[in-house]
């Protein structure tokens, strides 16, 4: 555990991803990054894990779009693409182990282990879908105290 700035995380794991995607995944900051307590490779991991998920679903021409804010006590990264959205019955499994459309690769771990991560570091995941159509996935962090710079 390391005080990272989230934004870099999310850049990182941008140009991870980047040959998912047509059109680049824009990175948007409301305010100053925040820093966070954190493994910073697992939480990258789990960035990443959030865009593999909306290219897999939503293929190479989904728009996808990351938003970072901090709050008075939380950091919240929101990851959203305009692809097709989560079956309204997935909605409250889909962090379950072993969930996964039938039609995709995969054995359905992905998002289970983003749960296991955000939890680890005291934080939350959920997932909503969003109007006209996709799904808008939220990551919330606590913030702790900033090191103080000499």
């Amino acid at each position: 555990m390391d005080w990272q700035a989230l934004d870099e995380l999310a850049a990182n794991a941008i140009d991870r991803t980047k040959d998912l995607f047509q059109t680049p995944v824009l990175l948007s900051m409301e305010g100053k990054s925040p820093l966070v307590l954190v493994d910073g490779v697992l939480l990258e991991q789990v960035f990443v894990n959030l865009l593999e998920n909306a290219s897999k679903h939503g293929g190479n021409t989904v728009a996808a779009k990351m938003t970072i804010r901090a709050e008075a006590t939380m950091a919240t990264v929101q990851v959203d693409n305009d692809g097709p959205g989560i079956p309204p019955d997935q909605v409250a499994t889909i962090f379950d182990r072993f969930q996964h459309d039938a039609k995709k690769s995969g054995i359905g771990l992905g998002l289970a282990i983003c749960k296991a991560a955000v939890e680890a570091h005291q934080g939350r995941i959920w997932a909503a879908n969003i109007q006209p159509h996709g799904v808008r996935f939220t990551v919330e962090l606590p913030l702790g105290k900033e090191p103080e710079i000499a």
